[in-house]
């Protein structure tokens, strides 16, 4: 276990050479990217505020649809954390330890809602498509940014929590 610890964590931290390689913006660029249809300070806050439930359901969702059972679920949770805090601190220390910070709280609230899979399923994503629709009809609609770019989900997979934590941050 303490080896996967290790290689998940310094696969977070080179991840963004993988990107590069693949031709994918990282790091800077991406979040500048993912802001571009994230103009307005209120389609910001919104997103800081409803990221941390589409990752709580997308945490609950993903390791029932996999059929994984609690303790290879954890794993799975832990290492995808992981990855993402040591990527985060390779872009921007302060927002990588924040995120840290915060999602770590997510990502023990999943642990202790556990109970099957289907109900992990609907449950999970039915929170991750609520917070979803929420950020884009109050976010982007009543914020007067245009509707998120299909092109941009895999942008949005990457960066949108850094996004959102960048955003308190900097609240307004």
């Amino acid at each position: 276990m303490d080896a996967i610890i290790v290689y998940v964590g310094a696969f977070g931290f080179l991840f963004r050479h993988v990107l590069y390689i693949c031709g994918v913006l990282t790091g800077n660029e991406a979040v500048e990217y993912y802001g571009e249809v994230h103009q307005s300070q209120w389609n910001s806050n919104i997103h800081t505020i409803f990221m941390p439930f589409t990752t709580f359901g997308f945490f609950l969702a993903i390791p029932a649809i996999l059929n994984l059972n609690k303790c290879k679920a954890s794993i799975l949770q832990n290492c995808v954390y992981l990855f993402y805090v040591m990527h985060f601190i390779r872009i921007n220390l302060q927002v990588g330890l924040v995120f840290a910070l915060f999602y770590y709280i997510v990502l023990r609230c999943v642990k202790y809602y556990y109970r099957n899979n289907l109900k992990n399923i609907l449950i999970g994503l039915g929170i991750s498509i609520v917070a979803l629709v929420i950020q884009e009809t109050l976010g982007h609609q009543y914020g007067g940014d245009e509707p998120s770019r299909l092109e941009g989900v895999p942008n949005a997979i990457m960066y949108a929590n850094y996004y959102a934590v960048g955003n308190f941050l900097t609240w307004k």
